[in-house]
């Protein structure tokens, strides 16, 4: 008799004693089904490597994200001026990079992924070959919790480091915030962006390291069916 599958992401193992969900239905809201056997070294890997893989824009990103960009750029806009490299953790599809280029012109960008698909799908959105002078920058695929040595050079030279939406996949977010603030040069940006639900403790953590916050923003994301979800925006430079 075959090993049952999971019927979520086809995985085959044992059934959990306590009936429980594949790791991969759990995280993507799916009934229970069949646990199997998991490398937790590359848990986080695989599973976003199997979200990305079942359909485009699984985040459905749409108009009323856009908006919510579009004004939180309103409110920063006035510190960022003379942007020279830009990092963005987590950057996805591309789609936030995609409306943040179209409103500032940073001498290069590049995303880190830990998403083979999503990189490969970023790197496609984000052709701007006149934004990448001479440096053949544009997408990493990248674990950048697990290799952060490898992130170091980039992290010292950035004048701008994006995080959005990002941090609470990490599995210690003020670890990461910490690695920023030793390797970031003084005087460059740190933009952090959670849901409403998360930005009070972004803001605590980054205080807390000693960035400056030079502004906030929030405004109306999505409505999920009972209430608007707020994205806000907290940039700080570094000491």
């Amino acid at each position: 008799m075959p090993d049952p599958k999971c019927d979520m992401c086809g995985g085959t193992g044992l059934v959990g004693p306590d009936g429980s969900a594949c790791p991969c239905a759990k995280m993507a809201g799916g009934k229970s089904g069949v646990r199997h056997q998991v490398d937790l070294t590359n848990f986080k890997k695989d599973k976003m490597e199997w979200f990305y893989s079942q359909q485009d824009n699984p985040w459905e990103y749409d108009m009323r994200h856009f908006a919510a960009y579009k004004a939180m750029f309103n409110d920063i806009k006035p510190f960022l001026n003379d942007l020279g490299l830009v990092l963005e953790i987590g950057c996805g599809e591309g789609y936030f990079a995609k409306q943040f280029l179209s409103e500032f012109s940073p001498l290069a960008y590049c995303g880190f992924e830990i998403s083979k698909t999503a990189a490969e799908r970023a790197a496609v959105m984000l052709k701007h070959p006149s934004r990448l002078p001479d440096m053949g920058l544009g997408v990493i695929q990248m674990d950048v919790e697990k290799e952060k040595e490898k992130l170091v050079e980039w992290v010292t030279d950035a004048s701008l480091v994006i995080c959005v939406e990002c941090l609470y996949y990490f599995s210690d977010p003020p670890a990461f915030q910490r690695f920023l603030t030793e390797h970031m040069p003084k005087g460059s940006m740190l933009l952090v962006a959670d849901s409403i639900r998360m930005y009070i403790q972004r803001e605590y953590a980054v205080r807390k390291l000693g960035f400056q916050k030079l502004t906030k923003s929030q405004h109306k994301l999505v409505h999920d069916g009972t209430a608007w979800r707020s994205l806000t925006a907290i940039l700080s430079q570094a000491p």
